[in-house]
Parts: C-alpha cells; structure tokens; sequence
C-alpha cells in the first residue's frame, strides 16, 4: 500500500490506497479522498473523453523519444563509485602482444635491396649476417633484392609500367630546389622498396624484414629487435627500426617506456622497417596493378620513400630507440648531399631495457563522447576503445573510463549492449543514450563530477584522437605540475614534404601554435631539450586537468552548459586556471603547459561550419563573454588561439625586438614570441588583440 501523506503544493491532502488492500475502503469513487475531483467522480462521457487524451499523449510522447529525445538505455551500476575509489582504481583490460614475435623458434625472412653494382655491400651484408650468433641466426633468413636503378626508372616511365603524378617531375640533382621536381634517385629508391615488399608479399610470408644495403646488423638487433618489436601496439601495419632523424632519436622516449610512437614525416628513413602482410596488401592494393604489372604513384607531390611507404600504410609505428645503424658509406639509391653523416643517427649509449617497469602511480578518469550511427561504427569504436584502455592500463593502473555514447536510433542498444558483453568492456564505463541530434560534449561531466573528484587527474579525450603510438609516460613527465596540459597535435597530411614544398608559395599561412609540424620545425631547440612550453590556450580534443581544477572550473560553468554546442569552453580554461591556482593557494608553477609530445589527431574531414553552426558559435562565445569573470578568463586565452598570426607577422615581430638570425633562427624566433607574450612583456611591438567574438567572426 502506497501512502503519500504530504501536503500538496496546492495544501490539498491526498490519500491512495490500493483497491487490492485489505485495509482500504469499500470498493467506490471515494478510493482518492481529496478536495479536488477524481477522473472517477467524472460521469461516463467524460470519463471516455479522459481516457482517449490520455492514451493519445501517451503515444505521442512514446514515439518522442523514439526519435529524439534522449534517453537511457543502460542502467549504471550501483557499485560503479565504489569500483573507482581513488587508490583502489585497477584497469584490468590487458595489452595484447604482437602474435608474430612472440615464438623465437619462427623464422622471419630479411630482405636487403642492394644494386647489382655494388658487389661490396652485398658482400659486408652476408659477413654481417654470417657472424651472428648461431642461435640467433636461426631465427632470420636473408634473401636479396636487386635494386632498381635510374636507368631502370627511365625505361619504366617509357614503358608506361611507373606512373607519376601529374604534378611530379623527375630531374637531376642540381635542379632539386624546385618544389615540384624529385629525383630520378628517389624514384629508384622508392621502386626498389616496393619491389622488395611485393616479393615478400609473392613469397607468402606474414612478416618480413626490410632493410637497405648500407645497413649495419650487429648481434644486439640480432637477440633483441623481436622483443622490442612485441610492445608495438598490436594494430601495427609497418614498424620503423630507424629513423635516421638525430632529433627525434636523441630524445631517448625509450627510457619512459615509450617504445614506439605514430610515424611522423620528420622521421625520415628507409634503413630498416618490418612490414606485416596487412601492411603489404595495403601498399599493393594502393599502388600496384597486377593485371598491368604497372607501378602507379599518383598521389600529388608523394614520392620519396619513407612518405610512400608509412603514408600509404593504415598503422605505421616508428621505434624511439634506433636499432640498426648505418655503414660509414655513400648512398647510391638516393643522392648522397656530401655532408657528413651520423653514422648512429644519435643512438643512445643504453639499449632499452625491457624488464624495468614503468608503471605510473597517477589515477586517471578518461573522459570521451562518441555519436554511433549504425552497427559497423559501434563494433570500430569499441575495439579502439578496448584498445586505449588497454594501453592507458600498462602506462597507469589506475584508470577509469567514463565514455558518453549517443545512438542515433534507440534499435541499436541491443546491438550495443551485446558488443560490450562480448569484448568484456566495463558495462559501468558506458554511459548510453540515444539522440540524433548534436550534443554538447561537455553536459556529460556534470552527471560524473561526484566521481571526477577521486582521481588525481582528468584526462578530456574526443574519440578520433588514440592512445596507440603516443608517448604517455613522456607526455606525464614533461607537463611537470601544470593544472592543465596537452600535446602538439600531429596531421600528417600537412607535414609532408608536398606541403614543404609548397610552403614557399604561401607566405602568408596562418599559425596554429599546438600543430606538430610547426613544432617540428620551428621550435627544434624545445623539441631536442623535451621542455614543455608555457601558454594560454589549449584546444579541447585532449587536454589533462588536474582533478581539482576540472570540478572546479566545471562548477563555474555549470549554467552554461546547456548550450547544444560545446565551443568555447578551451578559450577560457587556461585563464580560468591562473584564476584558481591563485585563489586556492596552489602551488603549480604554471596554468596552462603545452608538452613537447606530438598525439595523432584522425579526424579525417574537417569540421563542416555551415551559417547555422557559425551562428550557434558565435551566439555561445557571446553568451560566455556577458559574463566579466568569463570574458577576462577568454581574453588571457586569446593571444595562443589557432590561425590568428601568421608566419610572417611573428617573424617581423623578432627581426624588430632584436632576433638575430642565427641558424636556428626560427626555434629561437618562436621562443622568443612565446614566452614574451605569455608573460604580457609590454615591450614587444605588437598589436593588440581582438575579444573572442571579434576573432571568429574576423574568419568568416
């Protein structure tokens, strides 16, 4: 029996009673005892007209939510507080090992390409090989490939069985500056590689060492590159062994236990790599067809190499400890430049050690939304979180999932709910809803931030940003005890050497300051040192918080997340953070760090900003900005936002406060403009910059 003895807002008392109760009154229109008229005290007519609105409202408001109003569909776990207590957090989800590497007693064929002119180096190859160990010698087998040469490429493009781009032209070397024209060298190069892969692919093995014949193979690549190799993370396509970028292997990520990172186009090389069949077929069904026996690169502005052949495969991996070094030779498949090289290409005095963990004590909360449409998106997305987790688990135990999943169609749960069970995902992780309409992504911590406050740290991730390949361990070390921090951002598309190219061509290219390939380039000396860099915005597809702050902060924002679009909350966090490590008595040395780390960002098309959006963003950032607290927090941010200096303008600003230029001008440059800025040094001669509206709106 339901009782419900309190007073009404009306001060009317309601008494129900069931009809199945032995206690209740006799059967009557009397069973709800109120001054107020029962539907049963209704005559008949009116009692049907009653019933039939209320069916109808009834089926309106059923088939409501069906199409769009948000509702639940998996019920979260009571004990799910209780499984994220601050130092009881355990991530159990494991990091699956390459299967290729982990039998010894399997041997991996090694494939040198080497010009039928160059007897030597055939002959120190098979001496190198000769002298391993017995027992490690069981392990590899040698097969050599004979290189292309260019006067095989001349002969090829003649017979119509190498295509190129359009846009490429093949030149002799002293014709190299211009932007459109690549070498007939590095067509040989590359030709040469492919020829390799595709025998290893005809031979039918699964796995296969690729090297080139100035190659230096010592017994310690010998006994430890398979190990090494086993902590790539399991999706690989191609694995690098050598960059024969200095910069990049001098930074020694190995001794965080980050062993490999997601290729980027500054590293460079062809030495040596292992390619997988996966990484094989994509490479041939990219570029080969077999009916014609014809080579096909018509990618514009792709042709050397390593862009051929990390570019075109899904998952390439490049190894942060080099493990083969180079003959003190010069290159005859590509043109040598006469400098002198290192031979080491920085290598590190110590192997990486494989046995010493490196297990971090930090709890994290991961925090993520994705929209799913239809089935094959809900299976793609699971197997890539499953993944992340496992990967964030080797580096911190302690970590905890909180993902927001929108269906788009309420038919899909089942689908859903059953992929979870079958992958043995943490059902209590999955927050789920169905919608087919946008989201703000940031309403979602409100329902959590009871939970947020027993982690140390709160890590923002959007879904097409991964954990595979990106230097956790360096990125925690490095971001020291900034309140918040994150990572450059890593778009291949815009560091290959066609956009180098075509740099030339625009001076005029607007900055953003979180782009990988500007740190790259711009800002080497930060890169080499593993400094971070001191700024005032970061953009909000992966930022690391500190727990205290993001509730903080959150709280502050509260009201205004009923906003449908989540823009404009990064152009304020970073001032929002100087706010509270001021007012809280905290005592981090600095807001905002940008880590001298690079994370891939997938997101394979750009954001579509048709005039509804553009409105909506403006109308949100407007709504932020009419409050002071808000708008002082945004102006902070303001100087660091994406595409709002160009190139030329931070140059002029240097070359007029003195920056002289010296050969690593542009890092110095960039440095300079940086730190100036972030501690608001008057002295720079710089225009001021415009609120947060005026900046966006200026784009369109």
């Amino acid at each position: 029996m339901l009782r419900n003895n309190r007073q009404s807002p009306h001060r009317i008392k309601t008494e129900i009673t069931s009809p199945l109760d032995p206690h209740s009154p006799p059967k009557s229109k009397k069973w709800i005892r109120t001054r107020r008229r029962s539907i049963y005290c209704l005559p008949i007519r009116r009692k049907l007209l009653s019933f039939v609105i209320l069916g109808l409202i009834f089926i309106v408001t059923l088939n409501y939510s069906k199409s769009s109003k948000t509702i639940s569909v998996m019920k979260q776990e009571d004990s799910t507080e209780e499984q994220i207590q601050k130092h009881n957090i355990r991530n159990t989800i494991q990091l699956e090992k390459s299967p290729f590497f982990s039998d010894e007693s399997v041997k991996i064929p090694m494939y040198y390409v080497n010009l039928d002119s160059s007897p030597d180096r055939r002959k120190e190859i098979e001496n190198d090989f000769a002298n391993f160990d017995e027992d490690l010698k069981a392990h590899l087998e040698l097969h050599r490939v004979s290189a292309v040469t260019i006067d095989d490429v001349k002969q090829m493009l003649e017979e119509n069985t190498f295509l190129l781009n359009n846009n490429v032209t093949l030149s002799a070397p002293e014709n190299r500056h211009l932007p459109d024209t690549y070498k007939f060298g590095e067509a040989a190069c590359t030709l040469s590689h492919l020829k390799a892969i595709k025998q290893a692919y005809d031979d039918g093995v699964k796995v296969a060492v690729v090297i080139e014949d100035d190659s230096l193979l010592t017994n310690d690549f010998a006994k430890y590159w398979r190990s090494y190799a086993a902590e790539a993370p399991s999706d690989w396509s191609i694995l690098q062994l050598i960059t024969s970028n200095p910069a990049v292997n001098k930074r020694d990520l190995h001794k965080h236990g980050d062993y490999w990172i997601t290729w980027e186009p500054q590293h460079w090389s062809t030495v040596g790599y292992t390619i997988n069949r996966k990484g094989m077929k994509e490479l041939l069904d990219k570029l080969y067809n077999s009916q014609k026996g014809q080579w096909r690169l018509d990618e514009p502005y792709i042709l050397v190499a390593d862009e051929v052949l990390y570019y075109f495969t899904s998952k390439p991996y490049t190894s942060t400890y080099p493990w083969i070094t180079a003959r003190d030779v010069e290159t005859t498949i590509a043109m040598n430049l006469g400098s002198k090289r290192d031979l080491t290409f920085g290598q590190s005095e110590t192997r990486p050690n494989l046995q010493v963990s490196h297990t971090r004590n930090e709890s994290i909360a991961v925090v993520m939304s994705c929209r799913l449409r239809n089935e094959n998106e809900i299976v793609n997305e699971l197997d890539r979180i499953k993944l992340d987790m496992a990967i964030l688990a080797k580096a911190n135990p302690k970590s905890f999932w909180f993902v927001s999943v929108v269906l788009v169609d309420i038919e899909l749960k089942h689908f859903f709910a059953n992929q979870i069970a079958s992958l043995s995902l943490p059902k209590e992780s999955f927050y789920v809803s169905v919608d087919d309409k946008p989201f703000n992504k940031f309403t979602f911590v409100s329902r959590i931030k009871k939970q947020l406050r027993m982690f140390d740290f709160v890590l923002f991730k959007d879904n097409h940003i991964y954990l595979d390949g990106f230097p956790w361990s360096t990125f925690m070390e490095t971001k020291k005890d900034s309140i918040i921090a994150a990572p450059y951002r890593n778009n291949v598309e815009i560091s290959l050497q066609r956009k180098i190219k075509l740099l030339v061509h625009e001076p005029n290219e607007l900055v953003n300051f979180q782009d990988s390939a500007l740190f790259n380039k711009y800002t080497s000396a930060s890169y080499k040192k593993l400094e971070g860099t001191v700024t005032t915005y970061l953009e909000n597809g992966f930022v690391l918080m500190d727990s205290n702050f993001a509730v903080w902060f959150f709280d502050q924002v509260e009201d205004y997340m009923d906003n449908e679009i989540d823009y404009g909350l990064d152009n304020m966090w970073c001032g929002a953070a100087e706010e509270f490590n001021r007012t809280h008595s905290a005592s981090h040395t600095a807001s905002c760090i940008l880590a001298p780390v690079s994370i891939q960002d997938n997101h394979g098309k750009k954001a579509h900003k048709n005039e509804e959006m553009h409105k909506a963003q403006i109308a949100a950032m407007r709504r932020y900005e009419e409050n002071d607290r808000f708008a002082r927090w945004a102006k902070k941010s303001s100087k660091f936002r994406p595409f709002t200096r160009k190139i030329q303008e931070i140059h002029n600003i240097c070359q007029r406060n003195g920056v002289k230029k010296v050969e690593d001008y542009w890092s110095e440059c960039f440095s300079f403009f940086m730190k100036h800025e972030v501690q608001g040094i008057q002295s720079i001669s710089i225009d001021g910059f415009s609120m947060l509206t005026d900046l966006f709106e200026s784009k369109f």
